[in-house]
């Protein structure tokens, strides 16, 4: 089971993520640019949280206590 950690750009602040990430993916070309996409389940009902990403967070996936990837978020889209 993966699990999705988000530092938030000023280092300040580290999210578990893993609640509300709906889809995940990345490429594994083992090349220096790499793209991680994934959803996040967000909305403004009351008990839906907020969506905490912003341009320029760190995304951390870890399988079990391992470190498998890492990324600078660069571009969000929101749809739905």
């Amino acid at each position: 089971m993966f699990t999705v950690k988000l530092i938030k750009n000023d280092g300040s602040t580290m999210f578990d993520i893993t609640p509300l990430v709906d889809k995940l993916s990345w490429d594994s070309d083992l090349s220096l640019k790499s793209v991680i996409e994934f959803s996040v389940i967000w909305g403004d009902a009351k008990y839906i949280p907020y969506n905490p990403v912003d341009v320029g967070d760190l995304v951390l996936i870890y399988n079990q206590e391992i470190e498998v990837n890492r990324g600078i978020v660069v571009t969000q889209n929101k749809s739905g």
